[in-house]
Order: C-alpha cells, then sequence, then structure tokens
C-alpha cells in the first residue's frame, strides 16, 4: 500500500514539474507595439530561439532566412538595407526572398528587381512587367 501511494505521488510530482516550464521550441510569436523596421504594416513578428531569448539579426529558420532587429526582436519586412546590401522580406511571413523578382517601388515608379541567390538585390538586373516571378 505505502509503495503505490509513493509511486502515485512521485507520478503527480513529476507531471507538475513537466507542465509547470515554459516550453520555446523556437515559436513565432505577435510583436507587441508598433515596428519601425516594417514598411509594409505596423505590427509585425518575433521568434523566440528554444531557450526562450529572442531572435536577433540573421536567423535561418524552417529552411529561410530572416533578420530580426537586435534590439526588440522584431523580423524585417520590406526592402532593408543590411551591411551595405538591399535585401527584400516578404510582408506576410518574413522571409528572405531570393532567386526570384521582388517588387520594389510603388504606384508609377514601381518595378521588379532580380533578389539573387544570396538575397541581395540586383538594381541592375531590373523590369516593369510584374508577370516575371
Amino acid at each position: 500500500m505505502k509503495k503505490s501511494v509513493l509511486k502515485a505521488l512521485s507520478a503527480i510530482l513529476i507531471s507538475f514539474s513537466m507542465f509547470s516550464s515554459t516550453v520555446y521550441a523556437g515559436t513565432w510569436i505577435k510583436h507587441q507595439g508598433d515596428n519601425p523596421y516594417s514598411n509594409v504594416y505596423l505590427g509585425g513578428w518575433e521568434y523566440q530561439n528554444d531557450d526562450g531569448t529572442p531572435a536577433a539579426g540573421w536567423q535561418y529558420i524552417n529552411n529561410n532566412w530572416y533578420y530580426f532587429n537586435t534590439e526588440d526582436g522584431c523580423a524585417y519586412t520590406g526592402i532593408k538595407t543590411i551591411n551595405g546590401k538591399d535585401y527584400y522580406f516578404d510582408s506576410i511571413n518574413c522571409d528572405m526572398k531570393h532567386d526570384q523578382y521582388v517588387k520594389i517601388g510603388s504606384g508609377w515608379h514601381a518595378a521588379m528587381a532580380w533578389a539573387c541567390s544570396d538575397g541581395h538585390i540586383d538594381y541592375n538586373n531590373t523590369t516593369f512587367s510584374d508577370s516575371s516571378n
């Protein structure tokens, strides 16, 4: 009888300790407040690493490249200059686009520019057709 009570209490204590700890395992969370690093919309996304720290700088997550602001962890969207090169980050899922044409500018000044395999935009390879995808 004592052994069964001890086993039951042990099982309860183990389950409490398992469920009381926070597990991050790479989690996307909605950014709280305005995102000054987005030229597309306010709000945005952050990514918490497995240990709960916010992602910062370049990160390779699920086969995609992202860039996170080092101050608040918010993911970049739109065209951003990093270390002297321009990159295009998707306005919805924030991933860096590469090996495809991306839209630069808006309205009458819009064009499509090639995002190279490393992601930087080649302004010498542009077109005014938006069907170049």
